[in-house]
């Protein structure tokens, strides 16, 4: 009789882990022969080519339920013949969909050598739509409380483009000190824009309890939003 390993020499040999190989045994894919006077689990030579078949499927793609469900069709067959049409069934399902990963990779390998993952931007088409969706949103936050632009204290714009901020305050007829630009000193401080603005402000004193503050804003999505603030 050949000798018989405990579940450390079993992983040792396959080169897995021993929760891996307690995990074959709670999925039924595994079991042992014995157990030892001292309770340990035993298992036979065999044991080391059913956790290779078991680790070369998984490494062909089929999870480790797929395999219980292969072992079932294969157990549950009424003969070794249609046992073997079962199996090729199931090979031939997991040839077709590694076909299709394989064409989507393809695809991908493709999109990536092409730079294809960058982000791209169509710099006119942004700076038109900015110029119009700003000013129609600020509007429209000063129409729906009953206010004007008469009324603000500040207007506090995005800041991703020093030209399109100017346009914006020409749009709607703000004089300098009603609209607070700081890219011209830091960028485009993307998600920040806005918070770095009213914190200078606030440093600075030009905003005060109970003024009306109109912040607004646009970006990736693509959306745009204003909000007013009674300060």
């Amino acid at each position: 009789m050949d000798k018989l390993m405990r579940v450390g020499e079993l992983a040792k040999t396959v080169g897995k882990t021993v929760r891996a190989i307690h995990l074959y045994e709670e999925l039924g894919l595994l079991l042992p022969v014995s157990r030892s006077a001292g309770g340990y689990r035993l298992y036979a030579a065999d044991a080391v080519t059913r956790v290779r078949w078991i680790a070369k499927l998984q490494d062909m793609g089929f999870s480790l339920p797929e395999v219980q469900g292969f072992l079932r069709d294969w157990e549950g067959a009424a003969s070794g013949t249609e046992g073997m049409a079962r199996v090729r069934a199931i090979f031939a399902d997991k040839l077709r969909e590694t076909r299709e990963t394989v064409a989507r990779m393809r695809v991908l390998e493709k999109d990536l050598e092409d730079g294809l993952h960058y982000p791209k931007m169509d710099g006119r088409k942004v700076f038109k739509s900015a110029v119009s969706r700003m000013p129609e949103v600020v509007k429209e936050a000063l129409a729906r409380n009953g206010v004007t632009l008469a009324d603000l204290a500040m207007l506090v714009p995005h800041q991703a483009n020093l030209r399109i901020n100017e346009f914006v305050q020409r749009s709607l007829g703000l004089p300098d000190d009603k609209v607070y630009n700081n890219i011209q000193k830091y960028g485009n401080t993307t998600a920040a824009t806005i918070p770095l603005c009213l914190d200078e402000l606030l440093h600075a004193g030009r905003i005060k309890r109970d003024d009306l503050v109109c912040l607004v804003a646009f970006g990736a999505g693509f959306t745009w939003a204003s909000m007013l603030i009674r300060w």
